[in-house]
């Protein structure tokens, strides 16, 4: 028997996969930035200037490689056939159409940008860096003033501390571009079928939020969302001011109003 959160373990299933091949290679580029600091950490005096070398190490390095971006094409085109061919089951034979092709391209582009400004792009990211480094040079002192095992040793912590950063803004960024393919390979499914209204359906567990379990149930014209769908793959990084996925709205006001009177 099917259970109500079946959807949600084949999604972990998939961003899971996703991740598996993903993640590696871009531990693999911290483990190049990591061991190039250690090779010319030698030639900086003061604490500030191996910092800024680290971070241009890291911002040179951390990039999806020519492997992991393949590898996510063909998996993206794989997952939005699946959801086309769940959305509409008469949709026996999932033909991709340039909207299609554009959507799912739209995904590969959304990966790459954060992907390719992991660190460079991400300013909390940045802060969070520079706060441990901070924290650490006023308990632990100068590294390079302990010579190269106090180098070693500091940047063993640090890869330590940057791997776990790591593994969660990959499978954020893979969670995120994942949930918008599925989502927007519905709507196109439901344009192809010429179904005119679709539903609104929360999942209501602890993961949802307040805004999204405020639209449970509405009904929404498919022209509508194929209108922000459109608009997000002409730009992706619109992806977070575009309704209805912003949270500008306050959430009483979201409640009371009606779906035909939403902003798209």
């Amino acid at each position: 028997m099917a259970h109500e959160n079946d959807w949600d373990i084949k999604g972990n299933e998939e961003i899971n996969r996703l991740v598996s091949v993903v993640l590696p290679q871009m531990i693999e580029r911290l483990h190049q930035a990591l061991e190039d600091a250690l090779k010319y950490a030698k030639y900086f005096v003061s604490f500030q200037q191996f910092q800024s070398f680290i971070f241009a190490k890291l911002q040179e390095k951390m990039h999806l490689p020519a492997e992991a971006k393949a590898f996510l094409s063909k998996e993206f085109e794989r997952i939005y056939k699946e959801v086309q061919k769940e959305a509409v089951p008469d949709l026996h034979d999932v033909e991709l159409g340039s909207a299609d092709i554009w959507t799912i391209q739209c995904a590969e582009k959304l990966s790459k940008f954060y992907m390719d400004g992991f660190f460079q792009g991400d300013t909390h990211l940045r802060i969070e860096v520079i706060k441990w480094m901070n924290q650490y040079y006023l308990t632990e002192g100068h590294p390079i003033g302990r010579g190269q095992e106090g180098i070693r040793e500091f940047l063993n912590r640090f890869g330590q501390f940057l791997t776990q950063k790591t593994e969660y803004k990959v499978r954020q960024i893979l969670d995120t571009t994942y949930n918008q393919l599925k989502n927007s390979a519905r709507i196109r499914a439901f344009e192809k079928a010429q179904i005119t209204y679709y539903q609104w359906s929360a999942v209501g567990d602890r993961l949802t939020c307040c805004y999204c379990n405020a639209m449970d149930g509405r009904i929404f014209q498919t022209s509508d969302a194929i209108r922000t769908i459109d608009m997000i793959d002409a730009d992706p990084q619109s992806l977070p001011d575009v309704r209805p996925f912003t949270t500008s709205t306050p959430l009483p006001m979201l409640r009371s109003m009606p779906s035909s009177s939403m902003p798209t």
